[in-house]
């Protein structure tokens, strides 16, 4: 697995020489391979939605890539071939130079088919076949097939591919300056990839591999479960079978990263799978972020119940109990000791308090330690790229910080002092001693 890991690392680089601005794509694409599963583009005309796929079918060797810009009057025999009859009366297709014989497929407005040529599509997708007329199936080397469009599918004959298409992703326009400006001036690569870089035998050998030998840790299977049900409850219209199929990517994506197990950055590939348009993907968005990062809210609520906790309990420390601490009260006759008792003790409480406080600080330590971690295993994914929470910022940090010095000046203090005035006799004794 090694050297197919190095293979990735050189085809990324190569890919990225030659393309602007697409490197989570490529990344995807690639994994889109070695998963055998498809893909459906969506972006404006012109920013390099073909170019990609087409550059990236160059990656395998021994594989035929055929694409074709579909409209309302693509016939069926332009993607399928002639159909036609044998001396015997087998009917089959003339498949030479057509999708049933190519291994990866662009398909550019594919929605705008007729019915007729999608539901012949929709079989070869889902079961590399195409039955006959005479109903014999026959089957095809397809590896991954490419939609694309610039509009969502929409209505009910686009439903079954929404399963079918597992990898989405939205392609933008160039966006920074500075990477425009290296598009305008010609500065990239423009030569094609020398040689291929993968095998198909390395693609079945992946895919065959991924379901067997990667394990599934207790509280990733949670998480991925805790996400699913979000996703429904928020109404994405992801089937349980294409959730399945994100499994099985999910653990490709492992085994390419020479893992043995998930770990949470292959979560982050639910962003790139489980919408069908833009309302959906940023549901997918928030409930991804939420559920793996926290959130900015939570998090600052969580502060803000720390800073008010810890003020009350400074006001009740400086107030209530500010002439005990201060040894301004005076313990004598048959209740002194009942009522040195009920002021120690609210001392004590409040000491709890700033232990429970403590514990509270602890939590959000461990959040942003989470957080940290999290994104250190991103950056250890060749399959994930750019992502980053959106929970901590400097201010909460600094705040965190500032209550935890203040909490630890308040907290040590006052415990100090109890360990000092355990009993009235010592309070007593201190209290001489501080006149």
């Amino acid at each position: 697995m090694e050297k197919i890991r190095k293979k990735i690392d050189f085809a990324i680089n190569e890919l990225n020489d030659r393309l602007i601005e697409r490197d989570q794509l490529v990344r995807l694409t690639i994994l889109a391979l070695f998963s055998k599963s498809h893909m459906f583009l969506i972006g404006e005309r012109g920013v390099a939605k073909s170019l990609t796929i087409r550059i990236i079918s160059n990656l395998v060797e021994k594989t035929k890539y055929w694409e074709l810009q579909v409209g309302i009057d693509t016939e069926t025999k332009q993607l399928f071939g002639e159909k036609k009859v044998a001396e015997n009366g087998t009917v089959y297709y003339e498949a030479k130079n057509t999708i049933l014989d190519a291994e990866i497929v662009f398909l550019d407005e594919m929605f705008k088919a007729k019915n007729e040529v999608l539901n012949m599509l929709l079989q070869i997708m889902v079961d590399r076949y195409y039955t006959t007329g005479d109903g014999r199936m026959i089957k095809v080397p397809l590896i991954m097939l490419c939609g694309a469009s610039n509009e969502y599918p929409t209505g009910e004959f686009a439903e079954p591919y929404l399963d079918r298409l597992l990898f989405w992703y939205k392609v933008d326009r160039i966006k920074k300056h500075e990477n425009r400006e290296k598009f305008f001036n010609f500065n990239f690569n423009t030569n094609s990839i020398e040689k291929p870089i993968f095998t198909k035998d390395e693609i079945d050998y992946v895919y065959a591999q991924a379901t067997k030998k990667i394990k599934t840790p207790k509280i990733i299977l949670d998480l991925f479960n805790e996400i699913v049900d979000n996703l429904i409850l928020q109404g994405v219209k992801t089937s349980d079978r294409k959730f399945l199929n994100i499994m099985k990517t999910m653990k490709v994506c492992v085994l390419l990263n020479e893992r043995d197990s998930l770990d949470y950055s292959d979560m982050f590939l639910f962003l790139f799978t489980a919408w069908h348009n833009d309302v959906e993907q940023r549901k997918v968005e928030d409930v991804v972020y939420y559920q793996i990062f926290s959130n900015q809210a939570n998090i600052e609520g969580k502060l803000e119940n720390i800073k008010k906790v810890l003020e009350v309990n400074q006001n009740f420390i400086s107030g209530r109990l500010y002439d005990f601490i201060n040894y301004r009260l005076e313990f004598v006759g048959d209740e002194a000791s009942q009522l040195f008792y009920q002021y120690i003790t609210a001392a004590i409480k409040s000491s709890e308090k700033f232990d429970n406080i403590k514990e509270e600080i602890e939590e959000l330590k461990r959040i942003i330690e989470h957080i940290y971690a999290v994104e250190e295993m991103i950056e250890n994914n060749i399959f994930i790229t750019n992502i980053k929470n959106k929970t901590l910022n400097q201010f909460i940090l600094d705040s965190i910080d500032k209550q935890e010095t203040l909490l630890k000046h308040e907290s040590q203090n006052l415990q100090e002092w109890i360990n000092r005035n355990k009993d009235i006799l010592s309070y007593k004794r201190n209290q001489q001693n501080e006149q």
